[in-house]
């Protein structure tokens, strides 16, 4: 078994009453939903909750606010050994937001943390430094390195242009590309924004066992 395989992802969507948890495979695939009152007594119930849908494979859970309504959350897991990660809220909320029909639950919230925390695990999610309240995103050099690389070597095949016609291979992906550098973005940090779009490409292939269809682009810009 992989290692990626050994692990599950569970986004936590933290609110001052309850808690909602969505625990995900490596696959994206949704194995199980655990909702839970907000007060110490109820924890017990979403790891025992937890440990059941996962089958002995190591849970990753991913919170975005662990210093208020999720601290007394975080403290337990940790005391029971468990892997505990702080989810960025920037990067789930554009998560929850790539989606072309808008949602709004906390299922559908605690999903996109748990895909973000996928993502980290890949070492594909930015991380952000910063003191006195300025900082700036930089590339991850966390997670799983062997995932990562397959998902750099992806993007970097998708941006190239063919010597011979000088057309890019994946027009819609050098447009992205180019998108992000007129931002002004480095060249690696749009290189970067490549790997995040494929990821999510890649998992909605999965979930809709579907092929990729590139969408159509002007004549001008076409392979």
């Amino acid at each position: 078994m992989h290692y990626k395989q050994k692990h599950v992802y569970v986004g936590i969507d933290l609110h001052k009453e309850t808690h909602t948890a969505v625990v995900i495979d490596c696959w994206n695939k949704k194995l199980a939903e655990v909702q839970i009152a907000n007060r110490p007594t109820a924890f017990s119930t979403l790891l025992e909750k937890v440990r059941r849908a996962v089958r002995g494979l190591q849970p990753v859970f991913g919170l975005e606010d662990v210093g208020g309504y999720g601290r007394s959350l975080a403290v337990f897991l940790l005391e029971k050994g468990q892997v505990v990660k702080e989810v960025n809220a920037a990067l789930s909320y554009a998560q929850r937001i790539s989606n072309p029909t808008t949602q709004k639950s906390d299922s559908w919230d605690a999903f996109c943390v748990a895909c973000v925390l996928l993502a980290r695990f890949a070492g594909i999610a930015p991380v952000r430094f910063s003191s006195a309240g300025k900082g700036k995103d930089q590339k991850s050099r966390q997670g799983n390195r062997t995932l990562h690389g397959i998902f750099y070597f992806l993007a970097v095949q998708q941006v190239q242009v063919a010597k011979c016609s000088q057309l890019p291979r994946n027009p819609v992906m050098y447009q992205y590309y180019q998108k992000k550098l007129s931002e002004g973005k480095t060249k690696m940090q749009a290189l970067v924004c490549v790997m995040r779009k494929l990821v999510n490409i890649v998992y909605r292939m999965m979930r809709n066992r579907t092929e990729y269809v590139m969408p159509a682009l002007p004549e001008k810009v076409a392979v």
